[in-house]
């Protein structure tokens, strides 16, 4: 699968965000690492933000490095899915650990966000390949 690095971003508190170009796929994943709190969101919301900006709808987040999320962090989970979807894209997550599993299953997040365990099933996601079914 090629990629394609678009940059990385550093939060102040300890967020890395990076963020490739899938072009095969049309999509963008982002990978995150560390923890998305009311001190860091902004630094996913931003690498989130450009990409809309840019007609970016197929986002996939890699969540496997994300040790915690916030109230602040599932904001921008949902807002991102709301604005993929009304122009005809997604949002994928992948491999998030258990900890943060649970958060989005207490915020009833798992219920309509496709969660997948690596990048081949995201990518499957978006063309409707077998495999692309979401995983809770």
């Amino acid at each position: 699968m090629e990629r394609t690095a678009t940059g990385i971003m550093r939060g102040h508190h300890g967020l890395r965000v990076e963020v490739q170009q899938l072009p095969a796929s049309h999509a963008a994943l982002i990978i995150a690492e560390g923890e998305i709190d009311h001190r860091t969101f902004e630094v996913l919301s931003n690498a989130v933000r450009d990409l809309l900006d840019g007609g970016c709808v197929r986002l996939i987040i890699d969540l496997d490095r994300v040790a915690f999320v916030s109230s602040s962090g599932l904001g921008v989970f949902v807002s991102t899915v709301a604005e993929t979807r009304s122009g005809g894209g997604d949002l994928v997550l992948v491999r998030p650990q258990q900890t943060v599993r649970e958060v989005f299953a207490t915020a009833g997040l798992t219920d309509c966000l496709p969660v997948v365990e690596n990048l081949d099933a995201a990518v499957a996601v978006f063309s409707g390949e077998p495999g692309g079914n979401a995983q809770p």
